[in-house]
């Protein structure tokens, strides 16, 4: 595929001086960091602020992934329609930074409740679903699918730093000014976002003609295309189990950090960056991984060697040691799991035709996150009755279950 656009280099240099990528990694750092700011922010909003429930932090968390269950096929179908993918995405970073700016001033005023909260995150989450399809979309159209693990890479790199910091951040923050004022970050985050996107350029190529059909017709493409693809249909099935669990253990993390092993704000915000620090481990050594044992084989190779270790988390008590044995267990865990997005967010490009991208993408993003307001839900009843410690064990342990059709999908295509 080319691009049109002068600024856009698919040259053997790759992406180094790629004005284009430059000002979309940038972007994706800026909006990343409000967002991992936010994943400790919301949560102590809940459960501190507001005095959640463990129910309550499951139905939280659905409202977060709902919208990818509910509208993802129809937004995949509808971006491979449109060719103003950037458009697109800067309209959902603007969505985003207001949604997010009304939560301190709601804050600010007294008038902040659960409610809000909860319809907060569903219309975020409807504004992430139309980002996600057109950047996966527009990613290729910028760099060139030769440059995509690079790409990926890189901005994984960016995601776990922001990770790292992020959370600890939103902690302090909660703990200075507030978890609802805190979130003036993350809408700033958005809305530089918004602004350096605008100054990508990369031409997007003509969609391709073809027959006029329903939009539930061009929907069931991508599903189909999915399920007829042997590898694909396998990395689908194990990426849904594991993020059905992930779900679990995402919903309970902030009630077990402060009421099962009584950390303040600024300690579950450290816990929580934590993930970010294994993160940025996972996305430097992914292409280690892949250049020694293929794609594939590692897909399920680094599942079976850093997943089980998350066991710890859940099995933690007070204290240094007990404390100690979390951060191992969640460093470890995510930087496996990074190195597993990234690889298969890599193949699944390549794999796709250019005319099913955003669809294919989209048809994954429901097929996985749409379970995981499922799982949240579910962890929440759960917690209810067993107490969050157990939640987490039986989510721990669920996840493992992933690493047999991501074994399956690797030996229908060990060269790969």
């Amino acid at each position: 595929m080319t691009d049109a656009s002068p600024e856009v280099s698919t040259s053997a240099a790759g992406l180094r001086g790629h004005r284009a990528f430059r000002f979309l990694w940038t972007a994706d750092a800026a909006s990343q960091l409000g967002t991992a700011a936010a994943t400790a922010l919301v949560p102590l909003l809940a459960a501190t602020t507001l005095g959640a429930t463990p129910l309550q932090m499951g139905l939280l968390t659905a409202a977060e992934t709902v919208a990818f269950l509910v509208i993802g096929l129809p937004a995949g179908a509808w971006i491979d329609r449109t060719r103003r993918r950037r458009a697109v995405l800067v309209g959902a970073d603007l969505v985003r930074a207001l949604l997010f700016f009304g939560l301190p001033v709601a804050g600010w005023t007294g008038v902040l409740d659960f409610g809000q909260l909860l319809v907060t995150a569903v219309l975020v989450g409807v504004a992430t679903v139309f980002f996600d399809a057109a950047y996966q979309a527009y990613l290729p159209v910028v760099i060139g699918l030769e440059n995509l693990e690079t790409g990926y890479a890189r901005l994984q790199i960016t995601l776990s730093v922001a990770a790292a910091a992020g959370p600890g951040i939103g902690g302090v923050l909660t703990r200075l000014i507030g978890a609802a004022s805190g979130l003036v970050l993350t809408g700033a985050g958005y809305l530089a976002s918004a602004a350096l996107v605008s100054r990508v350029r990369a031409d997007e190529p003509p969609i391709p003609p073809r027959r006029k059909m329903l939009l539930r017709t061009e929907i069931a493409e991508g599903l189909h295309y999915i399920v007829r693809h042997s590898q694909l249909r396998s990395l689908a099935v194990a990426s849904s189990i594991a993020a059905f669990f992930t779900a679990g253990i995402v919903s309970m993390e902030v009630l077990f950090f402060t009421h099962d092993l009584h950390l303040d704000a600024a300690g579950a915000g450290v816990l929580l960056a934590l993930s970010g620090v294994g993160s940025v481990i996972g996305a430097a050594t992914t292409g280690r991984w892949t250049r020694r044992i293929g794609a594939a084989r590692a897909n399920w190779l680094v599942p079976v060697l850093t997943w089980p270790p998350h066991l710890l988390l859940p099995l933690a008590q007070p204290g240094p040691i007990g404390l100690a044995l979390a951060a191992t267990g969640i460093v470890i865990h995510a930087a496996g799991g990074t190195t597993y997005n990234v690889i298969v967010m890599t193949r699944r490009q390549h794999l796709t035709p250019d005319a099913l991208r955003g669809r294919v993408h989209t048809s994954m993003r429901v097929l996985i996150w749409g379970t995981m307001p499922l799982g949240a839900l579910a962890a929440g009843v759960f917690a209810e009755s067993v107490g969050t410690r157990a939640t987490l064990t039986v989510a721990v342990a669920g996840i493992l279950v992933a690493i047999v059709p991501a074994a399956w999908s690797a030996r229908e295509h060990p060269a790969s």
